[in-house]
């Protein structure tokens, strides 16, 4: 009895689930109305917006390390307040932090929702079940200090120095930074584009599930298809892919991989004609599209030998230049 209605249970979960699976996704840029205070809200704040830098702030130091710029190290206070909108609907709401410099911690209506040790990676928190309700008004609070990290050579700077912002995803979703292009093969004739998603929302956590027959996983889910568009620069599709998504048990994320899909006669990405291509993904349910994701690419071929070089396309080109951390310019 209690099996039967464990599985009556998580049907009747699914039938509401995908009643409220339909939204479009949001993005809200965080850039303004930042307050910002070098010493924890003891008066000296102001308002700015960002990036900002807080380390370039501090005064000049003899002291100071001289490969961070004769600039002592230190920790600094932003806060900023966003509305909770009622078209956000029943997607999942997400901060997100292209990157805090050095460590930060992130706080919500006064709640520990995040921390990051690493100021190059940008991340994010899910914080809908957190979020005041529609209409009313969040306080997000973040922390940024550069006085225990190490390591670094050069000038590396203080604070929000890239953009926040607030995004939305749909329950069933291509996650953050979730589809990866390659072109494992390419000529001037073909080329083949492959497509790997990760994706989120196809889990089930529920014991009964893997007791479940073949007949029974297929009424207690809603059947996704994940379809793979590729278009060039001017839009015209040339290439498409259509596969199902499936459940993946108790994993987080669904990886999916499409069969390779082949592009006749490609404009290939080169130094003097950097043509790019486009990916589109779309989940659809149902004939409707639950989300989607898009991404450019270019289609071209890259070799290194010690007979050669290096080769763009099967011609050698010489390289110029460097890269030296952050172009080393601050230093």
């Amino acid at each position: 009895m209690n099996k039967i209605y464990g599985r009556l249970s998580l049907i009747a979960v699914f039938l509401t689930y995908s009643q409220v699976a339909f939204a479009e996704r949001h993005v809200v840029e965080l850039d303004s109305g930042w307050e910002f205070s070098p010493d924890g809200w003891t008066g000296n704040a102001r308002t700015l917006q960002i990036p900002h830098d807080f380390q370039m702030e501090m005064p000049w130091s003899k002291s100071a390390d001289c490969s961070r710029g004769f600039k002592p190290m230190g920790a600094a206070w932003y806060r900023n307040r966003f509305a909770t909108d009622a078209a956000w609907g029943d997607n999942r709401v997400f901060l997100d932090f292209e990157g805090i410099m050095c460590i930060g911690d992130v706080w919500l209506n006064g709640e520990k929702v995040a921390s990051t040790e690493y100021g190059y990676l940008g991340f994010e928190v899910d914080v809908t079940e957190k979020l005041k309700p529609a209409g009313g008004t969040n306080l997000v609070e973040v922390w940024a200090s550069t006085a225990h990290a190490s390591g670094a050579r050069w000038y590396t700077g203080g604070g929000l120095y890239r953009p926040v912002r607030i995004k939305t995803r749909p329950q069933r979703a291509i996650t953050r930074h979730g589809m990866f292009v390659t072109t494992p093969e390419v000529s001037p004739e073909l080329a083949k584009v492959r497509v790997q998603l990760e994706l989120e929302g196809f889990q089930f956590s529920s014991k009964f599930f893997d007791s479940f027959t073949p007949a029974e996983r297929v009424a207690a889910t809603s059947a996704v298809e994940a379809v793979a568009i590729v278009s060039g620069s001017d839009g015209k599709v040339v290439g498409k892919m259509r596969m199902p998504v499936p459940t993946m048990g108790y994993r987080r994320c669904t990886e999916l991989v499409f069969p390779d899909i082949a592009v006749e006669k490609p404009s290939l990405w080169d130094i003097d004609s950097p043509k790019l291509y486009s990916l589109e993904v779309r989940l659809e349910k149902d004939g409707r599209t639950i989300d989607s994701d898009r991404v450019r690419f270019g289609i071209r071929k890259v070799e290194f030998s010690p007979e050669f070089g290096f080769r763009l396309n099967g011609r050698k080109v010489f390289l110029k230049s460097m890269s030296n951390h952050s172009d080393y310019g601050a230093v």
